[in-house]
């Protein structure tokens, strides 16, 4: 058993061929920033969004009223997670949308995030503002 062992180990180590023609044949890899996945890169970014991005989204979305913000930025009704700002509620996740196009110059469709109190929700707590669940609402944090 223990020479089989032995041996089965051997097998798997690279032969001096296969050693040298992966080190030519695979360029090397290049420092530098990580290449990130759209959804990585809006997970990370998060913190480009400022409150003054969320009061800009908010106050657009005062101009244009709930049914053409929603249109334009191609986000729907919240359906649980409802921003509190001023006695008023809006559409957190297409709140949150709006600001990180605001902040960064990328639009976000809603599908690239979620809207939950592990998404949309814990980033504008983060920034100080109230987010209310109004599907459960004994289940806030």
């Amino acid at each position: 058993m223990r020479g089989e062992v032995r041996r089965l180990q051997l097998d798997l180590e690279p032969t001096a061929i296969e050693a040298t023609s992966r080190s030519t044949d695979i360029p090397a890899r290049r420092a530098g920033p990580p290449v990130l996945t759209r959804w990585e890169h809006v997970v990370t970014s998060w913190t480009r969004v400022a409150r003054a991005d969320v009061i800009r989204a908010i106050e657009e979305y005062d101009r244009l009223g709930q049914d053409r913000f929603l249109a334009e930025h191609g986000f729907g009704r919240a359906t649980a997670y409802l921003l509190i700002y001023s006695g008023r509620s809006y559409d957190s996740k297409a709140i949150l949308g709006v600001a990180y196009k605001l902040a960064t110059g990328v639009r976000l469709s809603s599908h690239d995030f979620s809207g939950g109190m592990y998404g949309a929700a814990k980033v504008l707590r983060n920034l100080g503002f109230e987010v209310r669940n109004v599907r459960d609402p004994a289940g806030q944090e």
